[in-house]
């Protein structure tokens, strides 16, 4: 939005409030996270908004079919030999699309963006989910927070949110972060290191096979999966750490990353939780596996 802003206040002086239409996935868009951006959308940006959201299962938007186009385009000319080293990365793209006189604009967002935001997102703090979200298809911003369970057009509508037509405010409630007390690599290991000494030795482990267990992997934890015993230790199914909604969680990754660890490096942990639907990102709740996050929580 902050890319974006002042190129669209420029191609529209005088503008007096901005119209997002786009789908409603919650993992994307129907999320606490927009309705603040909204919610602060004058403050920030100088003009009010208006967020829309389409049904699930109603097709697709105008901007589906620009994608595709230019998803097509751009295997067409690695098919034709037009593009030199072929497009393998997301610079390959722009880079591509930039030079290949298309009418669709493209904007570039380094991964220094993404982690600017990210961490613009973590300074505000702890924002309160609204309920009822899942019915949410309107959300904007009028000095204060108005939702309602279908879009409307209407004049009046337009001009403020009318009870009548049935805007219902909402209150955003946000708990401010905690300043994150000074922590080195060096005493985070030591705390790691204390907290797998109170797990049971590794001889008392009764293994089984795919339970869920902690390994230690050039001196850093991670969670992951006993598959069995080998010569020279135990097989453990590895996770990657990654980020979701800007919290550290767990993900399988796309290719297996089976290890054979010392079985003195392995400790038990309790069931995880899921962060999604797809049960792909784990979020773990044992005091072991939370230790691993809190240096970057």
């Amino acid at each position: 939005m902050k890319k974006l802003m002042p190129e669209v206040q420029e191609i529209v002086p005088g503008l007096t409030k901005v119209h997002y239409w786009t789908d409603s996935p919650t993992s994307q868009y129907r999320n606490k996270t927009i309705f603040h951006a909204v919610d602060t959308h004058r403050e920030i940006q100088w003009v009010p908004a208006l967020w829309n959201y389409f049904e699930a299962g109603h097709g697709k938007s105008a901007c589906d079919g620009v994608g595709s186009t230019s998803k097509h385009l751009a295997q067409d000319a690695v098919k034709q030999g037009k593009v030199e080293h072929g497009i393998l990365t997301a610079a390959d793209y722009y880079k591509w699309a930039s030079s290949s006189n298309s009418s669709i604009a493209y904007r570039w967002y380094s991964g220094d963006d993404y982690k600017a935001t990210q961490t613009e997102l973590k300074s505000i703090g702890d924002i309160c989910p609204i309920k009822g979200t899942f019915k949410i298809h309107s959300i904007r911003s009028s000095h204060h927070l108005f939702t309602r369970d279908v879009s409307c057009y209407k004049e009046c509508c337009l001009l403020s949110p009318d009870p009548a037509c049935g805007w219902q405010e909402v209150h955003l409630t946000v708990t401010p972060s905690a300043p994150p007390s000074p922590r080195s690599e060096a005493s985070e290991h030591a705390e790691m290191s204390a907290e797998m000494s109170a797990a049971p030795e590794p001889n008392t482990i009764q293994f089984k096979t795919n339970m869920w267990v902690g390994a230690k992997w050039e001196n850093i934890w991670y969670p992951g999966k006993y598959l069995g015993h080998v010569e020279d230790g135990v097989q453990i199914n590895f996770m990657s750490p990654t980020e979701f909604f800007s919290r550290i969680a767990y993900e399988w990754p796309k290719h297996i990353d089976k290890e054979v660890v010392p079985v003195e490096d392995v400790v038990p942990i309790d069931e995880p939780m899921p962060t999604c639907r797809s049960n792909r990102c784990i979020k773990f709740i044992s005091a072991c596996i939370n230790q691993l996050n809190a240096g970057n929580e």
